[in-house]
């Protein structure tokens, strides 16, 4: 074989190599979760009920609620065993509770409200600005990541 011929075939193996590298890679799954993420902060008592009712701002300032659940934070109360959190909530709109979280695929407005009672009493009540960024949690080949997220408190 000669030189030219080799030269030939090495310059083909090192595109074929390239063009594997390049398909090889694989995105990972994890690193977002898309639409408006709602948390809940340390300050709800482990071993307490509370009743979260989340409501949209409209331009005009009027509150309308959409979604209604209620949050159990995991922990220990009192000294006992420890109890797992236990979040459950209503809506039309799609939506999952995950642990202490709940994550609203497809918010239509800039503020949401957030009411959280105990029994008759309300114990906050809190309007967050609603901002969407975009990021690339996986690295730029793998997509963007549109979310936003609050955190409720009882402080």
């Amino acid at each position: 074989m000669g030189i030219g011929r080799g030269l030939a075939i090495a310059s083909t193996l090192v595109v074929l190599l390239a063009g594997l590298a390049a398909c090889d890679h694989v995105c990972p799954t994890g690193g977002c979760l898309p639409g408006l993420v709602v948390g809940f902060d340390d300050s709800f008592t482990p071993g307490q009920t509370f009743d979260l009712t989340l409501s949209e701002v409209t331009a005009t300032s009027a509150l309308v609620a959409f979604m209604s659940c209620t949050y159990s934070p995991g922990g220990s109360a009192d000294g006992g065993a420890f109890v797992a959190p236990l979040l459950t909530c209503d809506s039309a709109l799609p939506h999952n509770e995950l642990g202490t979280v709940i994550l609203i695929g497809s918010y239509p407005s800039q503020k949401i409200d957030i009411k959280v009672s105990s029994g008759a009493t309300t114990l906050a009540d809190k309007t967050f600005d609603v901002v969407f960024k975009t990021s690339t949690p996986n690295g730029p080949a793998c997509g963007t990541c549109t979310q936003a997220a609050v955190t409720m408190s009882l402080r």
